[in-house]
């Protein structure tokens, strides 16, 4: 039985079937002469997202309200203790299409088409420089825009009283190679299976209430299935199962 206070799948991710939804799939897709996949994904895309209205209806910023108005519940039933709350924001995925003003925010004169979801290939004979240079502007505004709503949510945090006895964890799951040079060794997104350091150095951080590690940075290797011994390890819990991961303090030795 579904608990009333979860939302439900559908709730979650608006999937509109409906064709008779026009979208202007040419405003933001160039093709190659050989995609058939990306310019479908891209029509249904368009189409799911055709209700937002602005900012606030952006993927992060739904994931950070719904992880807020969770928070807030919980602490309104004084549980301020033994909470585990994961927010996936989905963003800065591609399709890169944030909002006014973060589109045009780190490439303002940019005349050309947003070319917000890019076939995965060599950019070579693809893409002109001026366009992987703006492709790389959009996908740093939606950087910059969850960097926003992360803000949001660790300033609601704060208020809530919690951020003192709360451990946060930042992770991602992979990078984006972006075109030529340190940018993307010559491909746009994971045209490749190659773990390039653009899509394998990803951001790890840790903030513990107590301040534990504070200014620590682990050499080793460590990676997102790390999460859950380095929590085992910090509150010193039992390990119901063995793990073939590791925690951070492990892998710095």
């Amino acid at each position: 039985m579904l608990v009333q206070a979860f939302p439900t799948l559908p709730e979650c991710f608006l999937y509109i079937i409906d064709r008779s939804v026009k979208v202007d799939v040419d405003k933001y897709y160039k093709g190659d002469g050989k995609d058939t996949e990306c310019r479908v994904q891209l029509e249904q895309y368009l189409r799911n997202r055709s209700w937002w209205k602005g900012e606030e209806d952006c993927f992060v910023a739904q994931v950070v309200k719904a992880g807020i108005k969770w928070l807030e519940s919980q602490i309104a039933q004084g549980r301020t203790d033994r909470l585990f709350l994961w927010l996936d924001c989905f963003d800065p995925h591609e399709p890169w299409d944030p909002p006014s003003p973060y589109n045009r925010m780190y490439d303002p004169d940019y005349q050309g088409k947003d070319i917000i979801h890019p076939i995965p290939r060599e950019v070579k004979g693809y893409l002109s420089e001026e366009e992987v240079k703006h492709i790389r502007a959009l996908y740093a505004g939606e950087v910059t825009l969850v960097d926003k709503w992360v803000g949001i949510f660790l300033d609601e945090v704060r208020k809530l009283g919690i951020l003192d006895s709360t451990l946060l964890i930042f992770v991602s799951d992979y990078g984006e190679p972006l075109g030529e040079g340190g940018w993307g060794h010559g491909i746009i997104r994971k045209a490749r299976p190659w773990p390039y350091e653009e899509l394998t150095h990803i951001p790890f951080i840790l903030r513990h209430p107590d301040g534990v590690g504070k200014g620590k940075r682990v050499k080793g290797f460590v990676h997102t299935c790390d999460v859950m011994p380095e929590k085992t390890v910090l509150f010193k819990e039992k390990v119901v199962s063995p793990s073939p991961t590791r925690s951070s303090r492990a892998a710095s030795k």
